[in-house]
């Protein structure tokens, strides 16, 4: 769970340097007894099946496992200076592994320090002395596809801080990618992240890797051993493919990849003219296979496509027409507030309805009041909780208006609000009380107003 040595001596009444002694013994006899069963070394039919799932699950021919390195968090050992200080920040030994297609580990080498890098870890590392000289038994040569005569090498894939070889694949430089460098590199990373998920999935089946490990390097070394070997035992016996694909899938996983490619240091290591030739021939043939597959693709399905394409043609059209009888540009409801301020005189706004209030149309269910269509409901009467007294009989002259039969009546309701206006001016009556300040201030039947000047 991850706990230190310190809590467990409280949880289990057991000495911290007791607890300690046993984890050492435990992970160091988990690696002695297990390790021949669940991490052995592959014999030459284990690469070729290693390589049939690579070309089954991730689309890279010929591949017999992806390489990589993770730094395991420890706390700096006595005297050790900048040794195990990674350039991440903080103190760490370094854990290479080469993976299957199932993210299980082939084979690892821990213990590095943090300080060293993947290119560096990788030529001083037991695998990587013998893939450089030929003794991993790897199958010969063979064909990747049924339509190319030529044969090519078994290989592994790793990222960009690994030397190019005739036997590890690495993307191309990002500068200048041609289209069949940019299919090249999508599926040579396709196939090496899956290193990466057996990381990610490791750390997260043992919470001990999520933070410092307080111990010295070499009990960090078993414990990191033991997982490994524990996590190819789970993977074995339960078979997590849905772990593998969630983890791919994982947001926080994908940043986390880019920000270590990111922080790649460059190195050195020069390719040679056989491990150039060979990147540039799988090249080629992954572009080959991607046009062909393409080709395939698009010659079953043309006539769904060219369905689709007139319905979606169709489509457009009546989009288009009925955009054409809406305004040109769109304001979301925020911006109206500020439409005063940021008025623009080349749009049309006689047609949006969010500024047209239109007819007083809509009748009140409470008081028959006439209102508009967006009107706040309740406005007029709180919803029937405000009852006017009726409206008295208008006098004669004035009913003889409003009903039509005065011969003036027409005019008059014409013009209902001029006159309106004209009575209400006449009896507006006020007082000022003070004058200067910002504006003159008058007072209407004990409320306070501010007169226009």
């Amino acid at each position: 769970m991850g706990e230190r040595f310190q809590r467990l001596h409280y949880q289990f009444r057991l000495g911290a340097t007791t607890i300690g002694l046993i984890t050492n013994e435990v992970c160091t006899a988990i690696w002695k007894l297990l390790s021949p069963i669940y991490l052995p070394t592959p014999k030459e039919k284990d690469w070729i099946k290693i390589s049939n799932e690579f070309n089954k699950i991730w689309k890279f021919p010929n591949c017999t496992g992806a390489i990589d390195g993770k730094h395991i968090a420890i706390q700096c050992p006595p005297c050790a200076g900048s040794e195990y200080f990674n350039y991440k920040g903080f103190h760490s030994i370094v854990l290479q592994a080469v993976v299957d297609a199932h993210a299980k580990f082939i084979t690892i080498d821990v213990g590095d320090y943090g300080r060293s890098s993947d290119s560096g870890i990788f030529k001083e590392s037991s695998f990587g002395k013998m893939l450089l000289h030929n003794e991993l038994n790897l199958p010969p040569p063979r064909k990747i596809h049924n339509d190319i005569n030529e044969e090519y090498p078994f290989v592994f894939v790793g990222d960009e801080a690994y030397p190019l070889l005739p036997c590890l694949m690495r993307p191309f430089p990002r500068r200048n990618l041609t289209n069949e460098k940019r299919i090249f590199n999508y599926r040579q990373s396709r196939a090496r992240r899956i290193v990466e998920c057996a990381f990610g999935i490791m750390v997260k089946k043992f919470k001990v890797l999520e933070n410092k490990i307080v111990v010295g390097s070499e009990k960090a070394t078993q414990i990191v051993k033991a997982i490994c070997v524990l996590h190819n035992l789970i993977m074995t016996r339960e078979q997590h493919c849905i772990d593998i694909q969630e983890f791919i899938n994982s947001q926080e996983q994908n940043e986390i990849i880019e920000q270590d490619i990111s922080r790649i240091r460059s190195s050195n290591n020069r390719s040679s003219t056989a491990a150039i030739s060979l990147g540039n021939k799988f090249m080629t043939n992954l572009e080959r296979r991607a046009n062909i597959g393409r080709r395939t693709r698009h010659a079953s399905q043309q006539q769904v496509y060219s369905r689709n394409l007139r319905e979606e043609r169709q489509n457009i059209i009546r989009e288009n027409d009925r955009l054409r009888h809406r305004v040109s540009t769109r304001r979301s409801l925020a911006s109206y507030n500020r439409l005063a301020f940021q008025y623009d005189p080349t749009a049309n706004y006689s047609d949006d309805e969010n500024l047209d209030i239109r007819r007083m149309t809509t009748i009140c269910r409470y008081c028959n009041a006439l209102k508009f269509k967006r009107e706040t409901v309740g406005l007029c009467c709180a919803s029937g909780k405000v009852k006017l007294d009726p409206l008295l009989t208008p006098p004669q002259l004035l009913k003889t208006m409003f009903d039509g039969s005065d011969p003036d009546s027409s005019h008059f309701l014409q013009h209902i609000l001029e006159y309106n206006n004209c009575f209400r001016m006449t009896s507006f009556g006020a007082n000022i009380i003070r004058e200067g300040g910002f504006m003159p201030t008058c007072k209407v039947k004990d409320t306070t107003h501010i007169t226009n000047t």
